[in-house]
């Protein structure tokens, strides 16, 4: 892949990043929290997210800085999606680690937890860091996961 340059926008998330990280923050990061049936079943739904050429791609991204050249969004050929299937949690737990779960350039700026809660429920959480997702990049991932993308993935205009 040809290296995009960041928009001014993926700037601004990216200070806003680093200052919540210094309060101890997880940092800029959006997260979309699905509750799923009953009848879910986790495992396959994780194997058919884990194949998603569109969740691969978004996976993949990461950005690197270069100094004193400006910031290029470029693909890794190492980082796969992290989809993770947790089971028994209690709702703290839930809170405590799914509700603060970390991305960044090294583990991925997307990861997606499937999880039971002990009342039984499941759940689906996207965490994106907000810089890969801002706006319509948003919009495009959540249809690319409805299997309704019909855009190009990674726009470089």
């Amino acid at each position: 892949m040809t290296s995009v340059s960041l928009s001014g926008s993926d700037y601004f998330h990216l200070l806003i990043d680093r200052k919540m990280k210094r309060f101890g923050l997880a940092g800029n990061i959006s997260r979309v929290h699905f509750q799923l049936s009953a009848d879910t079943d986790l495992d396959a739904l994780a194997a058919r997210l884990k194949s998603n050429t569109y969740l691969q791609k978004a996976a993949s991204a990461v950005y690197k800085l270069r100094w004193p050249f400006l910031p290029k969004w470029e693909l890794s050929a190492n980082l796969k999606p992290q989809v993770l299937v947790t089971n028994s949690l209690t709702e703290t737990e839930f809170h405590t680690h799914v509700l603060n779960r970390t991305v960044d350039n090294q583990k991925g700026l997307v990861c997606i937890d499937l999880c039971t809660l002990n009342d039984a429920t499941k759940h689906l959480v996207v965490s994106m860091h907000h810089v890969l997702f801002d706006h319509q990049g948003m919009m495009n991932f959540i249809g690319a996961l409805n299997n309704d993308f019909d855009g190009e993935v990674f726009p470089e205009n």
